[in-house]
């Protein structure tokens, strides 16, 4: 195991800044953010268009849209025994603090706020199949 810490919000941070850098996968190994955001690796961000989107890759960024507490990824690399893991941005919203699940299906995957958002949160997510 490297020297990276994990905290109490889910992922890996680095030891001297204590900022969010990847997470340790359901196989054990870990994955930074860094790496994930290679050109490489297929990354689509809908985040400028809050809400519901289409997006047919294995990673990307979207964002709630204000007044809703979910957002549906419709995804064709999507099934429901996918594992999709969402982290919510730094941005601040006043309400909608946290992801509280995540429910993969047919082709898309919703995922659940704490709360309705007053502004646009934007989260990444990664579809691990």
């Amino acid at each position: 195991m490297s020297a990276w810490n994990i905290q109490t919000v889910p992922g890996l941070h680095d030891p001297s800044s204590g900022a969010l850098v990847g997470f340790l996968g359901a196989d054990g190994r870990e994955y930074l953010f860094a790496d994930l955001y290679s050109p490489t690796t297929n990354y689509t961000d809908v985040s400028g268009t809050p809400g519901s989107a289409t997006v047919n890759a294995l990673r990307g960024q979207a964002a709630f849209a204000a007044g809703q507490n979910s957002c549906t990824i419709t995804n064709s690399l999507v099934k429901p025994t996918s594992t999709v893991v969402p982290i919510l941005d730094a941005t601040s919203d006043a309400t909608l603090t946290q992801i509280l699940r995540v429910v993969p299906g047919s082709g898309s995957f919703t995922v659940y706020g704490n709360a309705n958002a007053t502004g646009n949160p934007t989260f990444t997510w990664l579809v691990v199949n």
